[in-house]
């Protein structure tokens, strides 16, 4: 669910180009990043705007399981292929779009992890009047966790194929407000089913590994009040909760409220971003496991030049674990400097850090992951990409901690 990202851009920055942005996005399942391409959309007699782009790649991976630094490693080459197509067109001053899209890996070296991914989804942006607005939009996807990843984490060689979910979502978001008031107000609702596909029932000492333990729905309601403090600053108060029921593991049902004060800003086009603090509180059914404690999200850009572009990220909040029960204490940081060297070419350097503490084992990982990219526009609509990825993830659990070593290369095409 997007509905605190969306919740943020409708208190002061375009929703429309963001929800854009995730379809166009979307269609990307795999592990790296592809470079960015200016489609010019078939336009159809009714207006209806229709944009296929095709993703082509290439990589090389050292361990595919992500299998601990004491054991043998698999390595291979993963071919992928994308391809998507994105529809957007008016009713009636309303902007409706949808979008579906696919994704094969074929792995050289260990054909059983391949997969075939697929989504859908269609939405709208609706135009109440001068003061209101509603975004509304519903998804379809199947996904895979590779093995090692997810529920299989530090066990991925006791699979003999990837594991397969459905993951089904609605989101909606109103707000009420004129563009230069000084005060809106938003409200948002989401819900969310996943359904794992295979491994549901395993017998002997995995049993607590059967994927039906993961089944989940989960409804989350969000709402915020924006004061316009300054032309290029607002501050806002919000508060969300989301309510998370597990269908055969009940002792894991829990709810997350957080209550946030924070600003978003854009200054001389210069600086932008957003920074909210404030407290959580995620309370489970047994209430064993209760947790609250001081809570963050803060995103920020900054442009030093017209050619470069430093970005920093952070979070702390209470995340439910994919493989145990409980919740997990996760802070992240992440930092990134992209630069323009000429109109055409681009690079990218990233690092992230993630530190997890796990309350139902006493477990603590800290994962970093180093990339490098560089991005080369062809044409207006093919663009070229090669990185690293390196990722090291160390853990109170041996079996869990592993390192990884991914280099790519993409083709992206539209039209």
């Amino acid at each position: 669910m997007k509905l605190v990202q969306q919740l943020l851009q409708r208190n002061g920055l375009n929703t429309h180009r963001l929800i854009k942005f995730c379809i166009l996005g979307s269609a990307s399942f795999p592990l790296y990043s592809v470079a960015s391409v200016e489609p010019a959309p078939i336009v159809f007699d009714n207006g209806i705007a229709a944009t296929p782009t095709l993703i082509l790649g290439i990589s090389h991976d050292d361990n595919i399981t992500s299998q601990g630094k004491e054991s043998d490693s698999i390595s291979s080459f993963l071919y992928t292929v994308e391809p998507s197509i994105a529809l957007i067109g008016e009713v009636r001053n309303h902007e409706i779009y949808s979008s579906i899209g696919a994704g094969y890996g074929r792995y050289t070296s260990s054909r059983e992890d391949d997969y075939f991914d697929y989504f859908a989804n269609v939405g709208a942006n609706l135009n109440l009047g001068a003061k209101q607005a509603l975004d509304i939009e519903a998804s379809f996807k199947r996904e895979h966790e590779s093995r090692g990843d997810g529920i299989s984490e530090g066990a991925g060689n006791l699979l003999i194929q990837p594991i397969e979910l459905d993951r089904v979502t609605f989101d909606g978001i109103y707000s009420y407000g004129a563009e230069e008031a000084k005060g809106k107000l938003s409200f948002g609702a989401g819900f969310e089913e996943v359904v794992y596909q295979n491994y549901r029932v395993l017998n002997g000492p995995n049993q607590a590994r059967s994927t039906r333990f993961k089944d989940f729905d989960a409804v989350e309601l969000t709402g915020a009040l924006t004061i316009k403090a300054h032309s290029a600053l607002n501050s806002f108060l919000e508060v969300r909760s989301k309510k998370t029921d597990y269908t055969f593991s009940k002792n894991q049902n829990n709810r997350l409220n957080l209550y946030y004060l924070g600003a978003n800003w854009d200054l001389t086009g210069k600086t932008s971003g957003f920074a909210k603090f404030g407290y959580q509180d995620k309370k489970f059914s047994n209430q064993s496991n209760d947790f609250s404690s001081f809570s963050w999200n803060i995103g920020l850009t900054w442009n030093p030049s017209e050619h470069a572009t430093i970005g920093f990220d952070s979070s702390r909040i209470a995340e439910d674990p994919s493989a145990i029960s409980g919740y997990n204490d996760t802070i992240k940081y992440g930092i990134f400097w992209q630069h323009h060297w000429l109109e055409r070419l681009n690079t990218r350097f990233s690092l992230t850090s993630n530190n997890e503490k796990f309350n139902s084992d006493s477990r603590t990982d800290d994962t970093i992951t180093y990339g490098v990219s560089a991005n080369y526009d062809i044409r207006r609509w093919l663009s070229i990409s090669f990185g690293v990825d390196v990722t090291d993830k160390s853990s109170s659990e041996e079996n869990i901690a592993y390192d990884q070593l991914v280099a790519y290369t993409a083709v992206t095409m539209s039209l």
